[in-house]
């Protein structure tokens, strides 16, 4: 599971990074950002605010590509709701809905075999980290994970519109998660379906359908990544600073001010069996 995830990075960063175009609106027309060397001087401009603490049902920057009327293939970003509402939810208070955050990649293949929507509406929600908590007895521990140097990574995700009686629309998102990898072995038995910079353009190209192609995209990652202990302060989504990303001490008091950190860069063998443990 991955119900907690950050993404501190800079606008320019994560714009050079997906290699964003600009902005989709409403009615899936991008908007170039001025800041692409748009022509329009008056186009929307691309902000996004650093988040230590993203939480469900809050609306997080996603990836997604599209055609033009002209043919031509664009990637736009834009907001959507953290926590898939499907198209033919018809619960008109969706604030009572729990929310589907995550969408296993078991559970989407079944889908897949049955109706190619949710093949098709496929995006990158970016992100530099997430969270997982490590039950010791009584106690939880909060563990921060990434890649190295807090690089960042694109989470393959499937995203949906949900359309109100009063004729609102809400357009929302779930990150896709598969069996963990050596390294969070004893963390947690799921982890974010973390994508190769190479399997990107794949992900998002509309033009993909063969189910079995897309799916094959998504497996634990097997590539270096860093995991150490952060402070308790995460567990409210009220918190919201770097002071959660900061690594204690081992064994130090979670709520105590950061120490060192604990990071491991152990290489993980890609032809390891993949090993599952519920907590």
């Amino acid at each position: 599971m991955c119900g907690r995830y950050t993404l501190a990075h800079t606008t320019e960063e994560i714009i050079e990074r997906f290699a964003i175009d600009g902005v989709f609106d409403e009615d899936d027309i991008l908007m170039p950002d001025r800041r692409r060397g748009a022509d329009e001087p008056h186009g929307p401009f691309v902000f996004l605010e650093p988040n230590y603490n993203i939480a469900p049902t809050t609306f997080v920057p996603v990836v997604r590509a599209q055609t033009t009327d002209g043919g031509q293939y664009v990637r736009g970003i834009e907001r959507m709701r953290w926590g898939l509402i499907p198209f033919w939810n018809k619960n008109l208070e969706i604030t009572k809905l729990k929310p589907l955050i995550n969408s296993r990649v078991e559970t989407l293949a079944e889908k897949a075999e049955k109706s190619g929507r949710f093949t098709r509406h496929r995006c990158l929600i970016p992100a530099d980290g997430f969270y997982e908590w490590q039950v010791e007895g009584k106690k939880k521990r909060p563990l921060a994970i990434g890649l190295p140097s807090r690089s960042l990574f694109a989470m393959a995700g499937i995203w949906d519109e949900w359309s109100s009686p009063d004729g609102s629309m809400i357009r929302s998102c779930s990150i896709i998660t598969v069996p963990n990898n050596q390294f969070l072995h004893g963390v947690y038995h799921r982890m974010p379906a973390i994508l190769e910079p190479g399997q990107e353009a794949q992900w998002i190209d509309i033009e993909l359908e063969d189910s079995a192609a897309i799916l094959q995209l998504l497996h634990p990652y097997n590539h270096e990544m860093d995991m150490y202990e952060v402070s308790t302060l995460v567990n409210s989504v009220a918190n919201n600073s770097s002071a959660l990303i900061t690594p204690i001490a081992i064994g130090a008091d979670a709520d105590a001010p950061p120490l060192k950190t604990t990071r491991r860069d152990e290489p993980i063998d890609p032809d390891a069996p993949v090993q599952m443990k519920l907590l």
